[in-house]
């Protein structure tokens, strides 16, 4: 199934999707090109400049999206809606091109050589960005120096200084890297949010640095360095990164709230401390370090900021309750002793996750298993029995103590990996009904239960195992209501000749959902209703939550019913149109005159021509003196100008 405009409306805020569908119908989207998943295009902006948009796409499915504007206030901007509604309503205007390795693929070395020192030539602020790829790729070279996976991984040493090295494990030795790049590129990104800072009115409503993102990619280039086992110079880029970050922030002053940086750079700490071992001296420095960031950015941070980091250092893996887990010794609480209101840290499951990853990177399975049984992360547990090639041993244990949706999620993507996709079906179903028999709305709305459920119709189809298809089906539009589900079950019980029973099944599943359940109930209804051409429900919705609804919704609705519900569709045209002609709003007659255009098609489509002429004579006296206006609706006199489609 296609992307829908439905897909993009979900992905962006009201007013981005309004001011994205204006830019899209006053055709500001110029160059728009697809090469292979990716689509790029310019956007023009209301001031001079214009924008870079690239949005990658799988199929159906939206899976990334980017823009050089400043915007970072939560869903896409209103340039990127522009695109994507450029994308699928005009597919004349896409300029198809090979993708950037096909452009590359017959070039010599030699040639490519030639044309990367040209670029970098023309644009010397890429330097910093080779120079980045280059210690990246330098990893990679190493790797086959790694000692083999059976063989435990020794744990190193590492200062806060920036300058002290020492060996990294096997035959590998860390090299210190230039980490002027990444001050560099941090520098950067605080400059591009100053020059950005009052472009294209996007603050008009709030301010907002708009470079999390942009922090959050430059702290992540840390992590092949970590993959790598690299711990040393993965320090010296958080470290160098860091320090930029905090300096700057609070010497600009900005308010945004960092939660999401400063815990995604504490676990990468913590992670690189709990791999390396670490004297007492080197440990105190580093926690100073991080407390002293921790007070400079603690107004603003909602989460525990460097707690986690700090935790790592503090308890190592000599910490008593976690070294008893990891000899096998089962207690109460784990491998943590509890607040003094006897609750674990907010920060436990994450640190958890990091001491997982490493045990499983130095080779230490059988502790693995302990400290994750131990903790009650089970589906990790299991993922570590197939690894260890004990997948009967894990199925069984699934089977016996059963599995959450979140569990099963993933224990049955590996399961099928490993081929044993009749376990998986299995372990997802019983999971499924398990959770509904529950009876906990909450559990069956948790995007998780969405996740399994729409695994189990997916990967039942694809096996042939239509009973259990149909099932997964029921159970993720039970979950989503929406319209992709519901034509992913129509799809799935059409093929097998059942779709009339389930239809009405769903159909009435549909509504019953209450509003105060689901924050999309209400759409989803008028979506799938529209869908079904069930016209009267769609106004009997739209009529119980007039308020609710915006004129995208509006539109789609008065297109869909207006032969069959002119006076509706005349009514709701008129108050879309009125109000901006009366207050001279000029900018918006372009769309004023759009809904009278649909106003006229519905008199039409009642054999209401003589009213229709009036009310379009009406209008072109009340107006005018508005000059713009004016030749706009007397277009609309023209025989032929309304069709009714």
């Amino acid at each position: 199934m296609a992307i829908t405009e439905s897909d993009i409306r979900k992905l962006a805020e009201a007013k981005s999707y309004r001011r994205g569908k204006e830019y899209f119908e006053s055709d500001a989207v110029m160059d728009l090109e697809k090469r292979g998943n990716t689509i790029f295009a310019e956007v023009e902006g209301s001031d001079y400049d214009s924008y870079e948009v690239k949005v990658k796409i799988d199929g159906e499915k939206i899976v990334s999206t980017s823009c050089t504007c400043p915007y970072d206030w939560g869903g896409i901007c209103k340039h990127i809606v522009a695109v994507l509604l450029n994308y699928i309503n005009k597919p004349e205007s896409i300029d198809e091109q090979p993708t950037f390795a096909e452009l590359l693929a017959n070039l010599k070395e030699s040639e490519l050589r030639e044309i990367l020192v040209d670029l970098l030539e023309s644009e010397p602020g890429l330097l910093d960005h080779i120079k980045i790829k280059l210690a990246a790729l330098s990893i990679a070279r190493n790797e086959t120096q790694t000692v083999p996976e059976t063989q435990p991984i020794p744990v190193m040493h590492s200062t806060p200084d920036s300058q002290q090295t020492s060996s990294i494990h096997a035959l590998k030795q860390s090299k210190p890297i230039d980490t002027s790049p990444f001050k560099r590129q941090a520098k950067q990104i605080f400059k591009d949010a100053r020059r950005g800072s009052y472009y294209d009115d996007y603050y008009d409503d709030e301010e907002d640095s708009g470079i999390g993102d942009a922090f959050e990619e430059l702290f992540n280039q840390a992590k092949p360095f970590i993959d790598s086992c690299d711990f040393n110079n993965a320090l010296l880029i958080l470290d160098t990164v860091m320090d930029v970050f905090v300096d700057s922030w609070s010497e600009e002053e900005y308010y945004d709230d960092i939660s999401s940086i400063t815990d995604g750079v504490s676990s990468l700490f913590a992670e690189a401390f709990l791999s390396l071992e670490l004297s007492a001296e080197e440990k105190k420095k580093w926690k100073k370090k991080l407390l002293k960031w921790q007070k400079s950015l603690s107004g603003y941070t909602s989460s525990d900021g460097f707690d986690l980091s700090v935790t790592a250092l503090e308890q190592g893996w000599d910490y008593p309750p976690l070294k008893a887990v990891l000899e096998g010794q089962s207690t109460e609480t784990g491998a943590w002793e509890l607040d003094e209101d006897g609750e674990y840290p907010e920060y436990a499951y994450d640190l958890n996750i990091i001491r997982l990853r490493i045990l499983e990177r130095q080779g230490r399975s059988q502790e693995y298993l302990y400290f994750a049984e131990a903790e009650g992360l089970t589906e990790y547990y299991l993922i570590m029995l197939v690894k260890l090639d004990r997948s009967r041993e894990a199925v069984e244990y699934a089977l016996e103590y059963g599995l959450v949706p979140s569990q099963a999620v993933m224990f049955c993507s590996v399961l099928n990996d490993n081929g044993l996709i009749e376990d998986a079906l299995k372990i997802a179903e019983l999971t499924l009904v398990s959770t509904v028999q529950k009876e906990n709305i909450d559990y069956v709305k948790d995007r998780n239960f969405l996740l399994l459920a729409q695994w189990l119709r997916d990967n039942a189809q694809k096996h042939s195992d239509i009973e259990s298809a149909i099932k997964g089906a029921k159970f993720a539009f039970k979950s989503s209501f929406n319209l992709k589900d519901y034509v992913a079950a129509e799809s799935i019980a059409q093929a097998n000749g059942e779709w009339e029973r389930l239809k009405l099944e769903l159909l009435a599943e549909l509504k019953n959902d209450q509003p105060n359940r689901h924050f999309f109930s209400e759409y989803n209804k008028v979506e799938i209703y529209l869908h079904e051409k069930m016209h009267r429900q769609v106004l009997e919705v739209i009529g119980k939550s007039s308020d609710w609804w915006n004129y995208a919704i509006i539109e789609k609705v008065v297109d869909a019913v207006y032969k069959e519900f002119p006076d509706w569709a005349i009514k709701q045209c008129k108050q879309q149109a009125e109000p901006n002609m009366d207050d001279g709003k000029s900018k918006y007659y372009i769309y004023s005159v759009r809904w009278v255009e649909k106003a006229g098609k519905a008199y039409i489509a009642a054999g209401r021509r003589k009213e229709w002429n009036e009310y379009l004579e009406g209008l072109i006296k009340k107006h005018h003196k508005k000059y713009s206006l004016r030749p706009q609706l007397e277009a609309l006199r023209k025989p032929n100008h309304l069709k009714l489609v």
